[in-house]
């Protein structure tokens, strides 16, 4: 008798999980995001390795990284961080006071991204998800054949009435002791092409 109510209770626990996850509100991340992305990564990565030495001949050489092979990882957070109040005063100012409004997108929604359009003109370059990593400063210590340069954190997207402009906070980690930087990233579409306004430090550390 007991052994049936418990099992009732698990399968009882388990639909209620089942209908949470249902509801849950997961939306995908814009495609303005994608098609900044890469220029985002170009400004505002950089590779903080010292310059690589070449010995030629009993003599030393700078040999740029460019020639390094070795892959570069960039992480990325899975999901999209939410804005804030500040976000709308600084777009608003930017824009001179036009009219603006949040993306479609719902702020409460789980903004996930997609990795599989995430691009970087360096082909080194790979992405991954925060979420495979472990936390704290175990983050940085990894034996792969990589090297793991960074990890980025970006908003949602906040955009004017007509969507012709908007604007995202994007963050990175540099390492171990905790170097990093955040920006609002301003951003505009010319001719059906989104560009990139305008960007302002927001913390450092």
């Amino acid at each position: 008798m007991i052994k049936n109510t418990l099992q009732a209770l698990l399968i009882s626990l388990s639909i209620a999980g089942c209908n949470s996850a249902v509801k849950e509100k997961i939306k995908p991340a814009p495609s303005v995001l994608y098609e900044i992305f890469p220029t985002l990564i170009d400004t505002l990565h950089y590779d903080s390795r010292p310059t690589l030495h070449e010995v030629n001949n009993n003599t030393f050489k700078l040999d740029s990284l460019a020639r390094d092979t070795t892959s570069i990882v960039i992480v990325i957070s899975d999901t999209l961080e939410h804005l804030n109040k500040d976000d709308y005063l600084s777009l608003q100012s930017h824009l001179k006071g036009l009219s603006i409004e949040v993306d479609s997108l719902k702020e409460d929604s789980l903004i996930i991204m997609d990795f599989a359009k995430l691009k970087a003109s360096d082909k080194r370059i790979k992405f991954r998800p925060l979420s495979s990593f472990p936390t704290g400063l175990e983050f940085w210590k990894t034996d792969d054949d990589f090297y793991l340069s960074a990890k980025f954190f970006f908003s949602n997207i906040l955009f004017n009435k007509d969507k012709t402009s908007g604007l995202l906070h994007v963050g990175y980690v540099c390492g171990p002791y905790q170097c990093g930087e955040g920006f609002r990233v301003y951003i505009k579409k010319v001719k059906d092409k989104w560009k990139i306004e305008k960007i302002e430090d927001t913390w450092a550390m």
